[in-house]
């Protein structure tokens, strides 16, 4: 049986590594547009870095969903979905698209503190996303006309 330290640093590690991977897309997603909005063919790296943006902003939505159904299943439930006693892969799925389109939770109530936690950071960190994503379309719109 292993130590209840030990179980709650690992789970405290599982959290930062998701947490850390999100951080990890979504900087190297701007670095990657700033590198290609430098170079000569605008609308290629346009393209490019339009594409790079939804791909980081699907990604950490995507880690997030995952972290809602591992601490779900391992932590002893956190989330309450209305009429749902086994939720499967759709349910926490809805609860990541529903932060990251409202920075809220829509109908799914939140009892434990860690998940209180995730969903904040996920709220957080969505919002800041959101946020740069618009600022830099504009930059690329005027960097076009």
């Amino acid at each position: 049986m292993p130590c209840p330290l030990a179980v709650r640093t690992i789970k405290i590690s599982q959290s930062s590594v998701a947490f850390l991977e999100s951080l990890f897309y979504t900087i190297s997603s701007f670095g990657l547009l700033i590198y290609l909005l430098a170079s000569e063919h605008a609308i290629v790296h346009f393209a490019c870095g339009f594409l790079g943006i939804i791909s980081a902003w699907l990604a950490i939505q995507l880690i997030y969903s995952q972290e809602y159904a591992v601490r779900y299943y391992h932590d002893g439930k956190g989330l309450v979905f209305p009429d749902c006693d086994r939720p499967n892969w759709t349910e926490f799925l809805y609860q990541g698209f529903c932060m990251v389109a409202c920075y809220q939770t829509s109908d799914t109530s939140i009892n434990s503190t860690a998940m209180r936690r995730l969903v904040a950071t996920d709220g957080m960190l969505s919002y800041f996303l959101s946020v740069s994503i618009i600022a830099i379309i504009f930059g690329m719109i005027g960097n076009l006309l």
